[in-house]
């Protein structure tokens, strides 16, 4: 699921994309916030920050300011429950 394609070839894939990672996108930024306690949630958070590739979104036509506002929000928790982490050890 954090693999991102490496070109699209038929059109409309780039448009098809772009909803499945919206709504993807969604789905993991509505179960972070809804259970921030949660050490696996917390971990499903960092590995997104590290490894979510959003470049392919670029090649679509879409307003993409709410999934990069929910990827923001994410990386932001990612790193604030690291730092947290850090300063408990």
């Amino acid at each position: 699921m954090f693999a991102a394609p490496t070109l699209f070839q038929e059109l409309g894939e780039a448009d098809n994309y772009c909803r499945y990672v919206q709504g993807w996108v969604s789905y993991v930024h509505r179960n972070i916030f809804q259970n921030q306690n949660s050490q696996i949630w917390q971990d499903i958070a960092w590995f997104f920050t590290q490894t979510a590739n959003f470049i392919p979104l670029y090649f679509n036509s879409e307003n993409l300011k709410q999934v990069y506002t929910k990827r923001a929000e994410i990386i932001e928790f990612a790193k604030q429950t690291e730092n947290s982490r850090r300063s408990s050890d």
